[in-house]
């Protein structure tokens, strides 16, 4: 057989098989009797199954050209052989019956395509790499670990997830043990688990999910995606939702204890052209966000966001580290990253916070104690340690970094170990 072009690729890239004569796919018809997925195989002949074109309008929404796409649960394949269809570079079906992969994988060269299949679950599957396009399509209800999973799903996509998922039935709230359930059931943060009869029934349905439980994960627990966009599904009591992954293009982070000056350098950077430049801030616009308030974003690509964070945002709060802060989810949606770490002696922090707002800000107990705090070097060096650390092991786009005085120039410190020598000073 020859091999097939598709678009996008050069002769060297084209390594799929042509497709298969009549005969062939006829043979295959009559031998396997395929069945779940309606799979136009050409010469007016097609596996039987749902036809689930109607999803294309959602799944492909966007130009899929020159992108991967992964389908897991992908059954006999048919999003995959459409993704490469309409120019995706790669396609990978992830599925956990060896007789759908075993289909999938003769189906694949009946057609002449180029995706990949592999048997593996993923709940325990681990990816070597990300994917523009993630699908898990009627797929979250048969898996055990659907949260962790879900997170996991989040995590390689690099553009955008497409999901459709169960969701309460009234039959669930029928139940005398969930009829506590039955107010406002259907509109709370609620995942109920099925209650299989029989132990291989186990998988039929794990849990189901409302609109709110899931806006709460991909919106809350981690802030790298923009509000869940909810379709209507074809299916009774399912539904569909898109979570598209932020873009920016350069993100600034101007980050440092409470009081360091965080709020005065944004203003100037804002105010001044020649301070953006130094800094190498080629907008003239940027948005400007504090970490409390990522959530409400613009939807949409941003060139440029001015972004405040209180390295300090983690102390005595449930999150507790920087590195489980779902607000630094952003940085892996920025094609650059630029951190500029303000330093300020222990000293000037305690007379900064005594000037602004004393009556106010050292009565809750949390910012009491971090006054406090402020009297300990170790206690400032610790969390510059922590905060540089987990930002510099940012993988997606490793950030330039600018650590400068709080003085009236910003005068840059040569590397970390001065920095931290300045917190030793009073």
């Amino acid at each position: 057989m020859t091999s097939r072009k598709f678009p996008g690729q050069d002769e060297s890239e084209a390594t799929a098989a042509a497709p298969a004569s009549e005969a062939e796919i006829r043979d295959f018809l009559e031998r396997e009797a395929p069945r779940y997925q309606k799979i136009q195989l050409g010469e007016g002949l097609a596996t039987i199954g749902a036809d689930r074109s109607y999803l294309h309008d959602i799944v492909f929404a966007d130009d899929i050209s020159n992108q991967s796409l992964l389908d897991i649960g992908s059954s006999m394949g048919h999003f995959c052989f459409e993704a490469l269809r309409r120019g995706a570079t790669a396609a990978t079906g992830l599925e956990t019956g060896p007789d759908s992969v075993r289909q999938a994988r003769q189906l694949n060269e009946l057609l002449g395509s180029s995706a990949e299949f592999i048997e593996a679950d993923f709940d325990v599957w681990e990816p070597a790499a990300s994917y523009d396009v993630v699908l898990c399509l009627n797929v979250m209800h048969h898996l055990f670990d659907p949260i962790g999973s879900l997170r996991k799903l989040l995590r390689i996509t690099r553009r955008r997830a497409v999901l459709e998922v169960a969701g309460l039935e009234w039959a669930h709230l029928r139940w005398p043990r969930n009829w506590p359930l039955m107010l406002g059931a259907t509109a709370a943060p609620i995942i109920l688990l099925d209650d299989a009869k029989r132990n291989y029934d186990t998988a039929q349905r794990t849990f189901a999910f409302t609109k709110k439980s899931l806006s709460i994960i991909c919106n809350q627990h981690t802030l790298a995606f923009e509000p869940l966009r909810f379709h209507r599904s074809r299916f009774r009591n399912r539904m569909i939702f898109e979570a598209r992954r932020r873009e920016i293009d350069h993100l600034v982070v101007v980050a440092g204890p409470s009081a360091s000056g965080k709020s005065t350098l944004l203003d100037k950077l804002g105010a001044s052209a020649a301070l953006r430049s130094r800094f190498g801030i080629d907008s003239e616009n940027p948005v400007v966000a504090t970490a409390r308030h990522a959530d409400e974003l613009p939807t949409g690509p941003i060139d440029t966001l001015l972004y405040h964070y209180d390295i300090l945002r983690p102390f005595k709060r449930s999150i507790q580290s920087h590195r489980r802060d779902p607000a630094l989810s952003l940085l892996d949606c920025a094609r650059k990253v630029t951190i500029i770490d303000l330093l300020c002696e222990p000293g000037e922090l305690r007379k900064r916070l005594e000037a602004s707002k004393l009556g106010r800000f050292l009565v809750k107990k949390r910012n009491r104690a971090l006054y406090d705090r402020y009297q300990q070097p170790e206690f400032l060096k610790s969390w510059y340690r922590s905060w540089i650390d987990a930002t510099s092991a940012q993988h997606r786009t490793p950030p330039g970094r600018f650590i400068v005085r709080t003085d009236r120039d910003y005068s840059e410190l040569p590397d970390t170990n001065a920095a931290l020598e300045l917190l030793t000073h009073d």
